[in-house]
């Protein structure tokens, strides 16, 4: 269903392009406000998302935290200070990738080449990921400076890493909006790792019950 929504929404905007008299030759300079003959390159990928836009159906307050509900929108802080606000990314991706770690959790880093690599990968399909690191290798609070260093020093992209700035243990904040386990409050491995819909911004899978989020990542980019 979602599939047919995003080609008759790109069939109709498609439409009102011809309608309108508009061009794929030419662009509008905004320095000169006048036509050129330069060409418009579009990655065949932005249909996708900008179609996948006009019918999407987040809710900003959520439905609740477990699976199959709803995630509440939230704001956190990549490692390069900027906010990044998970409902931006409603109806613009296919799947949402989002892995829990902390600067001493050896497993995580080692994870970390394999998010990369796979992000990198398929990004073009609609993937996008995030690193939410919850405290550093001392246990204590993740700054700014910090999560810098430790982005860099992991070949993380720093715009792919993100953390919360106004808690000493940031994966609690993260875990207050995506519960692990169903909320059932039993002993959380990491990496933590779970699997959104970006469409709705539904929680579709984490790493509690299974261990392997390439599955959930391939039903969602294939729809």
């Amino acid at each position: 269903m979602k599939a047919l929504l995003r080609t008759i929404t790109f069939a109709a905007m498609g439409t009102a392009l011809i309608a309108c008299g508009e061009s794929d030759t030419t662009v509008i300079d905004p320095a000169s406000s006048s036509l050129t003959n330069s060409v418009l390159t579009v990655d065949s990928a932005d249909f996708v998302e900008e179609a996948h836009l006009f019918v999407h159906g987040c809710e900003a307050a959520g439905t609740g935290r477990i699976i199959g509900e709803q995630v509440a929108d939230f704001t956190f802080t990549n490692c390069e200070g900027d906010p990044v606000r998970l409902h931006d990314y409603c109806g613009r991706r296919k799947a949402l990738w989002m892995v829990g770690s902390a600067g001493w959790c050896g497993a995580c880093i080692a994870h970390f080449p394999e998010v990369v690599e796979v992000t990198n990968q398929r990004r073009s399909e609609g993937l996008q990921s995030f690193i939410f690191v919850g405290e550093t290798e001392a246990s204590s609070a993740v700054t700014l400076d910090w999560c810098q260093n430790f982005a860099a020093s992991n070949n993380v992209d720093p715009a792919m890493m993100i953390f919360d700035e106004t808690a000493a243990d940031g994966l609690q904040s993260l875990w207050s909006y995506i519960a692990p386990n169903g909320g059932g409050g039993k002993s959380i491995g990491l990496p933590w790792e779970a699997v959104l819909d970006p469409y709705d911004m539904t929680f579709y899978w984490d790493s509690s019950t299974e261990f392997d989020p390439m599955q959930p990542i391939n039903e969602l980019l294939a729809e």
